[in-house]
């Protein structure tokens, strides 16, 4: 059987791949390195968090379907050890949306957690109004 191509990250999921690592080269962690697998479970959740408003704590980590990141995860096949993930709207850039996460002390322990080793991105669009959906997903694959 022939596999599919490995989906490259877009320019602005790369550039967020590049601050994160940039984050965590600062502080003398080693870089996450970008995983398919986790940026179609972070795709997953865009796709689905995407139709709701920005806003007013309507985003959720858990899925419509009352996933988890760990279940986005294992529906794509990979096996890890540890995970987190990092969700936000209505940043435009990579530079906006790291900066952010950085400002929240969750987030930010999510980015500078030395277990993790890989990274997968997502940026999708509200199927309403066009505002900015951002997930990052981390794991330490098996």
């Amino acid at each position: 059987p022939t596999t599919a191509p490995t989906p490259a990250p877009t320019a602005a999921e790369q550039a967020v791949l590049d601050r994160t690592n940039a984050e965590r080269s600062q502080r003398s962690l080693a870089p996450l390195a970008y995983h398919p697998d986790l940026a179609a479970a972070a795709e997953m959740h865009g796709l689905d968090q995407r139709h709701k408003p920005c806003g007013n704590g309507s985003l959720s980590h858990t899925g419509t379907d009352g996933s988890n990141t760990g279940d986005r995860i294992a529906r794509t096949g990979l096996r890890v050890r540890t995970w987190a993930e990092n969700i936000a709207c209505n940043f435009e850039t990579a530079e906006a949306v790291v900066a952010a996460w950085m400002a929240s002390p969750g987030h930010r322990a999510n980015i500078l957690n030395p277990r993790m080793t890989h990274l997968g991105v997502s940026l999708t669009r509200s199927s309403a109004d066009g505002s900015a959906y951002w997930v990052q997903v981390f794991a330490q694959p098996s």
